[in-house]
């Protein structure tokens, strides 16, 4: 009995390590099991992440794109009714599409 008293006088952390190694292995065979994953709800992965920033780039595009006609389309009426202005009153005509190209070129 002395013998085993002065062993763990000596050597109480390899005691001590040892019960925290078997501690921890019977808490990993009887311990609680983690919450399963619902596979339903699944995190994007990164694949489905770039789809969904190219959908958007190509948005920007389209937008862009839709903008730039309504804006040359509005333009070529207002060229349009110069023309036509043209026909009847060629000074005020060439006035006025002098003072349209000197607002927007």
């Amino acid at each position: 009995m002395k013998k085993v008293e002065r062993f763990i006088r000596r050597y109480w952390w390899v005691v001590i390590l040892a019960a925290g190694i078997v501690f921890s292995i019977v808490w990993k065979i009887f311990g609680p099991k983690g919450t399963p994953i619902d596979d339903s709800v699944s995190a994007p992965t990164f694949v489905e992440k770039a789809r969904d920033k190219i959908e958007r780039v190509h948005l920007e595009g389209e937008v862009e794109k839709a903008k730039i006609r309504a804006t040359a389309d509005a333009e070529k009426k207002v060229i349009e009714a110069i023309e036509k202005k043209g026909e009847t009153d060629p000074k005020g005509a060439r006035e006025d599409i002098a003072a349209w190209i000197a607002a927007n070129l």
